[in-house]
């Protein structure tokens, strides 16, 4: 569902030198605004128009190496092949002047960790769209695509602009895997599931509904649950009761207990019938305050870090907030 009236900021991007301008002959790149993993991110225009697009350009360094090109190969193939109002879709694909594969994308203009760091306007129904949104997307990547997304995180949700609405989009699908393969343990790790237990595998795609509802616990309260507090953490006395059983069963340890996607948004959705008028969301937008507090502590940190580079420009440096696929 669109969402309306929202404060959204400004992204970051990165100047570009001269040379990087015309490395894809049908588009003009305009700057960096993402990178790390397989691929670099630019904004560009099309040529002969005035369209804004999202181009992912494989890591000069990574170039030589044939199995990241072709893990990078795999992942544009998705990102064309897969068509979801809730999943950023592929536009064209071809190769770069100097023989890199590159894809060009919907061009989001915020990550949901953006629009969680600078929350006016974002009242709780906005936050719910924005969850059972994700769980529309996961819901046809488990079931219609047979993937895995394996990095539900902030830095993958993103709002792409339509007229004066954004819709919720989910990006990245560079972890992706097939659902019927032996997955090793990869994501973001303060939102990864627990290692499997081949004991309690739970539905296919559970990882994900895992990962997704921590998501969804910082959206509601502003602060992520570290691992030790998902169990029975601060954060449940923020929230209904009712709210606060969901999250808390989509987070258990054993896969088994977790819903599927589209079972967490009815839950979800079920569990909020009844507060949107009661004194909670004025509650819990005072909670998501002192969690915005404590986060940009976290940022500060990281930000020190990586001030003196851009992204992707070393495959040993700090990644950078991707913002796209």
């Amino acid at each position: 569902m669109p969402l309306e009236k929202l404060a959204v900021p400004t992204p970051m991007e990165w100047a570009i030198g001269r040379h990087e301008t015309s490395i894809v002959n049908s588009y003009e790149l305009l700057a960096r605004i993402g990178g790390g993993g397989s691929g670099v991110v630019y904004r560009a225009r099309k040529f002969g128009t005035s369209a804004l697009v999202a181009v992912k350009v494989l890591r000069h360094d990574l170039l030589p190496l044939h199995s990241e090109r072709q893990e990078f190969e795999i992942e544009v193939a998705r990102v064309t092949s897969i068509r979801h109002a809730n999943i950023i879709h592929g536009l064209e694909t071809g190769v770069t002047t100097d023989g890199r594969p590159f894809v060009a994308m919907e061009l989001a203009h915020a990550t949901l960790r953006g629009l969680l760091n600078e929350p006016h306007g974002l009242n709780a129904q906005d936050r719910l769209e924005i969850v059972t949104d994700v769980c529309a997307a996961l819901t046809h990547l488990h079931v219609t695509a047979g993937l895995m997304h394996r990095d539900v995180k902030p830095e993958n949700i993103l709002l792409v602009r339509t007229g004066a609405s954004y819709e919720v989009k989910l990006g990245d699908l560079g972890l992706a895997h097939r659902l019927t393969a032996s997955l090793s343990r990869r994501g973001s790790d303060p939102y990864m599931a627990p290692e499997p237990d081949p004991e309690n595998p739970g539905l296919p795609g559970s990882g994900d509904v895992y990962s997704l509802a921590v998501v969804a616990t910082e959206v509601f309260t502003g602060r992520r649950p570290r691992p030790h507090e998902r169990d029975d953490g601060p954060w449940r006395r923020t929230l209904p009761p009712s709210v606060g059983k969901v999250l808390q069963t989509a987070m258990s340890d054993i896969a088994s207990d977790r819903p599927s996607a589209s079972e967490f948004a009815s839950e979800l959705r079920a569990a909020f019938s009844g507060h949107h008028n009661s004194p909670w969301p004025t509650a819990f937008r005072e909670a998501s305050k002192a969690g915005i507090r404590a986060f940009r502590q976290e940022l500060q940190i990281h930000r020190h870090t990586t001030r003196s580079s851009g992204p992707g420009e070393s495959p040993s440096g700090p990644t950078a907030t991707k913002g796209h696929q």
